[in-house]
């Protein structure tokens, strides 16, 4: 282990870590006392939390290894910098009775703004539970994450049995809002039921998600034993109950989500595949805005803006091309309550919905949402719609 700590007034030590090829921090120690190898920035007294840096070609964090900054106490959380030329590489998890995921991540349990994370690197990898984010349980600001990834970024996989997904994220346990999660590559992909996704389970507001990917994003599929589907979202959340004793959370989140953002050439949203803002706690859904050459939803993929009982998020989709098929679906949601049912508003030159695809709008008590395609060319099979309902009519 690698650590700086402060117990007093005083700003934290920066700590710089410098590697001409590569940085390795691997799994636990030799004992078995499940405890793993780590660098970590920590503050508990009332300064600020000291700032990480990491600089090298190629960084592997694995078996459970942790790169984290945390303020205990009144400060400032620290900033955490990683450069890494080449690759880095979050892989795996800890086994054993309680096992925990690999982990690059800025948290803060303290009443001033959490520490931000910026990491660039040429390739990302994040698999089987690799987990790279921002924690907030205090009452203020989370720290924002920024991912830079020149080439290509690949989230693959979950902790078997507890279904622990790769991930980058930016999470709110409280009052305080969520970091702004912005992700900056050539290439996504999210398959075998990895996230990209901003969260609140309290309070707090979920962040803003800005997805810009010069070339492709895909949302493929799931493992064969859960059903998550791979995601990318920013939701309000209920916590598991277990949660809800650790962290003090309530039963019912009162924050809203955040907005999704994605600009890229190419969106493809498959095998059950979801990019969706969502609620399900008493706060509104936040605006999910797609930006795209083309857009493809096959074998059940899914757009969703959906709340429980607050306001219906919004969908606006621009694209050349916007294609439907087999199941997939555009839809905003308000469950129950006075919530008024989002909009869709679609502007493409070419829409095909085939074999039981749809686009609705839906709300119980509230008005329904408006559809508005503006299109060169609509081609719907008799078995796809376009709806706009209200129980209320």
């Amino acid at each position: 282990a690698i650590n700086t700590r402060t117990y007093s007034a005083g700003k934290g030590g920066d700590l710089d870590i410098n590697a001409d090829d590569s940085i390795q921090v691997n799994g636990a120690s030799s004992t078995n006392l499940q405890i793993p190898s780590s660098v970590i920035s920590a503050a508990f007294g009332s300064g600020d939390g000291g700032n990480t840096k990491l600089s090298t070609k190629n960084l592997v964090v694995q078996g459970g290894g942790e790169i984290l900054t945390a303020t205990y106490g009144a400060g400032k959380g620290g900033n955490l910098n990683i450069n890494a030329l080449n690759s880095t590489q979050v892989l795996n998890y800890l086994s054993g009775n309680f096992p925990f995921s690999s982990t690059i991540l800025t948290t803060t349990y303290a009443s001033e703004n959490g520490g931000n994370l910026t990491l660039t690197t040429g390739e990302l990898t994040a698999k089987d539970g690799g987990n790279i984010g921002s924690l907030t349980v205090g009452s203020n600001q989370g720290g924002d994450v920024t991912i830079n990834a020149k080439e290509s970024i690949e989230l693959t996989g979950v902790v078997p049995n507890i279904f622990s997904p790769s991930s980058l994220n930016a999470i709110t346990f409280s009052n305080g809002n969520a970091g702004r999660l912005t992700v900056n590559t050539t290439k996504l992909l999210v398959r075998d039921s990895g996230r990209v996704y901003t969260s609140t389970l309290a309070g707090g507001n979920a962040g803003q998600l800005i997805i810009n990917a010069s070339e492709s994003v895909e949302v493929n599929g799931k493992v064969s034993e859960s059903t998550n589907p791979s995601l990318i979202d920013s939701s309000a959340n209920i916590a598991e109950r277990n949660l809800q004793n650790l962290y003090k959370l309530p039963p019912v989140p009162s924050g809203n989500s955040g907005n999704v953002v994605i600009n890229t050439k190419n969106l493809n949203i498959t095998n059950s595949g979801l990019v969706s803002v969502k609620n399900d706690g008493k706060g509104n859904a936040g605006s999910l805005q797609i930006d795209v050459k083309t857009l493809n939803l096959d074998k059940a993929g899914s757009l969703t803006a959906a709340s429980a009982s607050g306001e219906g998020g919004d969908i606006f989709v621009r694209s050349q091309f916007l294609q439907l098929l087999n199941g997939s679906s555009i839809t905003t949601n308000v469950a129950g309550g006075m919530g008024n049912g989002g909009n869709i508003a679609i502007n493409t030159n070419i829409l095909t919905a085939l074999n039981g695809s749809s686009i609705t709008a839906d709300a119980v008590q509230g008005r329904g949402g408006n559809i508005v395609v503006d299109t060169d060319g609509l081609f719907l099979s008799p078995n796809s719609k376009i709806t706009a309902t209200s129980q209320l009519g």
